[in-house]
């Protein structure tokens, strides 16, 4: 059911006066809005507006008990306070006070672009804001959306997007040739009552929407069309703008422009493509496929390294590029030597397994990037989201989460967490359950609970698009899928694609959970415990591969994979 109380700090601002309306007019949603705002200020409700169902709080955010009761009786708080010194305060003012009133979602004020080390010294208030309801949210106390829409076309055609109409002229920085997303006010305004009309969608995430993702060419082109008319193009070498601007507010000059010119270094700086990338364990399966994926790659082009072990044996793929495709072979506790080895790269991917050795591998791996200045790290996850069933298993994951993100707190790094749900193609039968060759099929209770599941190749295409616009990720985690389907659905194809019935063996996904978390609980990591675990988490009544549909696999290039097809390609590689 949909939130129907709604409070709106900042209802008179760019996104809160036309959020409100957005509010009032929706189709289906009798929405009640309530315009908290300071008590000193002079907000009145628009007379165009329906004064029935909006009424204005004027409140001293600095009195906790007046705020509490002003929230009480409402479902849900968005925050559309503009960027400013007071952000942070008053953000935590409401929040804490919409905890207390017993408030069920708050979307604080972020509506820009994802994290950037550029933009920290901007962005900490930000931060702080997310701190306080991600640490609200896993008490239970609440929970939150967290809005990412890139630039705002509209607001910020002329200062942020560089083209002045009136005078025919536009700001191209560097070439104007990079992709970026951005969205309309409206456009923005639209997504926050849809999540508000949609309340199990969206809990404690980060969602990611746009209007266009181009370059400032493309918008150039139009532009001139539309205005029948040639714009003066200036060109502004980005490197040297985001330089000096952050030189400039490490000074303590929190000027306008060196602000802008951090924001936009940010956006359109060299940085958003990762040309220099380094695979470790190229040699998987995993590794191995990602390492030529990344290798096609001709828009960016990539140089790779695999980076191995002294003692391995791997060797290059034969017919690669040899100026494109390198190989480092160092002693992984020679700290000196990684660090050497990891010079000038721009990423690095862990494609490991999550054995016992990935929490000293990784964190090794991770201070020599840290110290070497590699921007990005994508570390060994490609699996699916965390609950406690499988904290036994993938605990080690966490802890490496734990670093990363300890270190991207600091400004040391950035990384990206990929989630992609069970591996279709090398899981079909060791995880989905089915045998081809012995024409049986293993459903988990009755095999018509849906999952997120992904191919090897689409999770090697995803990282590459990571790679290639490493901007939309920075410290953040990426859901993909090929399919988001069923057993069931799997079963019905298969069996066509085969021409026979499939004889089938049903397992409670309760029982076998029980029994797997006894067997770990006992210290028996043996494959019948550990895979009863990864199953019952993925096909039990609380998975952790069922996310929302509208997850980041677009965005990422995904969603053209054909399921007949893949099962096809199964079915010969099983004969």
């Amino acid at each position: 059911m949909a939130y129907q109380k709604i409070v709106v700090v900042g209802p008179g601002g760019r996104l809160g006066a036309p959020l409100v309306q957005a509010l009032l007019q929706s189709q289906g949603n009798h929405f009640e809005v309530t315009a908290l705002v300071r008590s000193t200020s002079n907000y009145t409700v628009p007379p165009s507006l329906d004064s029935n169902r909006i009424r204005v709080l004027k409140e001293d955010f600095t009195d906790h008990s007046a705020l509490v009761a002003a929230l009480s009786g409402h479902d849900a708080v968005v925050l559309a306070i503009p960027f400013g010194l007071d952000l942070l305060s008053a953000s935590q003012a409401v929040i804490n006070a919409a905890i207390e009133a017993g408030i069920k979602r708050v979307i604080p004020s972020e509506f820009e672009s994802d994290e950037s080390p550029l933009t920290q010294p901007l962005y900490g208030n930000k931060q702080a804001v997310r701190e306080l309801v991600k640490e609200a949210a896993n008490e239970g106390k609440i929970t939150y959306t967290l809005i990412r829409n890139g630039i705002w076309f509209d607001v910020g055609f002329q200062i942020a997007l560089g083209f002045d109409a009136a005078n025919k002229s536009v700001t191209l920085y560097d070439e104007g040739d990079r992709k970026f997303h951005t969205t309309t006010v409206p456009s923005v305004c639209r997504a926050i009552v849809s999540i508000l009309a949609n309340p199990t969608n969206f809990v404690n995430t980060v969602v990611h929407i746009h209007d266009f993702f181009v370059t400032q060419q493309d918008i150039l082109a139009v532009v001139e069309r539309v205005t029948e008319s040639k714009f003066t193009v200036t060109n502004v070498d980005m490197e040297v703008l985001g330089k000096t601007s952050l030189e400039a507010l490490m000074r303590g000059e929190f000027t306008f422009p060196n602000l802008a010119g951090v924001i936009k270094a940010s956006i359109w700086g060299k940085e958003s493509a990762a040309r220099n990338i380094v695979v470790v364990g190229a040699g998987g399966k995993l590794g191995a496929p990602l390492f030529q994926t990344l290798l096609q790659s001709n828009e960016p082009k990539f140089t790779v390294t695999a980076l191995i072990r002294s003692s391995s044996s791997y060797t290059l793929p034969e017919g690669v590029d040899q100026n494109r495709a390198k190989l480092a072979k160092v002693d992984f506790d020679d700290q000196p030597g990684l660090v050497n080895v990891l010079r000038g790269q721009d990423a690095i991917v862990f494609a490991f397994g999550a054995g016992p050795d990935l929490i000293p591998t990784s964190k090794t791996l991770i201070d020599a990037a840290i110290e070497a200045g590699v921007k990005r790290v994508i570390p060994s996850e490609f699996g699916n989201d965390e609950i406690p069933l499988t904290e036994p298993l993938f605990g080690n994951k966490q802890v490496v989460q734990k670093i990363l993100q300890e270190a991207a707190s600091q400004g040391k790094i950035t990384y990206t967490l990929i989630r992609n749900g069970p591996w279709f193609d090398l899981g079909f039968t060791l995880a989905l359950g089915f045998d081809i060759q012995a024409r049986t099929a293993t459903l988990y209770d009755n095999g018509d609970r849906k999952f997120h599941t992904t191919t090897v190749p689409s999770i090697c295409r995803a990282i590459t698009s990571l790679l290639a616009d490493s901007s939309q990720s920075v410290n953040k985690v990426v859901h993909i899928h090929d399919f988001f389907i069923t057993q069931l659905d799997v079963l019905k194809v298969t069996e066509e694609i085969m021409g026979s019935k499939f004889a089938i063996t049903k397992v409670d996904t309760n029982e076998m959970a029980k029994s797997a978390m006894e067997g770990l609980s006992r210290g028996e990591f043996i494959p019948q415990n550990i895979f009863g675990a990864i199953r019952a988490s993925v096909w039990g009544e609380k998975s952790a591969a069922r996310w929302d549909e509208n997850d980041d696999s677009a965005a990422l290039g995904l969603g053209d994979a054909d399921l007949a097809k893949e099962i096809s390609k199964i079915a010969v590689l099983s004969k």
